[in-house]
């Protein structure tokens, strides 16, 4: 949502900084505040990290879509090349799943 709405928003149950880090000395800050985020020279991007018992943790790497052109619905995809990542316990549901996923792809976009 920070990326759709181009706000960012505060760190939740931030009261103190901690005294030993010298954030004036680096590139991070902690936002207290609802802060506008305006768009730049390049893609809004957004590192994400959840940290899990045991040691399960999974970390994103978002980045904003890219504005709508003139005449495209909004969410519409640009032609061209684009990562589709697949995942299975077996090489047999792998195959299945890519076989389901070219079907689909196929019943919406006709042209592929």
């Amino acid at each position: 949502l920070a990326l759709e709405h181009g706000e960012l928003p505060p760190t939740l149950n931030h009261r103190t900084p901690n005294p030993d880090i010298d954030f004036a000395s680096t590139p991070f800050r902690v936002t207290t505040e609802l802060t506008p985020w305006p768009r730049g020279e390049h893609p809004r991007r957004a590192g994400v990290s959840a940290f899990g018992f045991g040691g399960t943790n999974a970390h994103l790497v978002l980045e904003e879509a890219p504005p709508e052109g003139p005449g495209e619905p909004a969410g519409a995809a640009p032609r061209g090349t684009a990562l589709l990542t697949l995942s299975a316990r077996t090489p047999e549901a792998l195959e299945d799943l890519t076989d389901r996923m070219a079907a689909h792809l196929r019943m919406h976009d006709p042209d592929l």
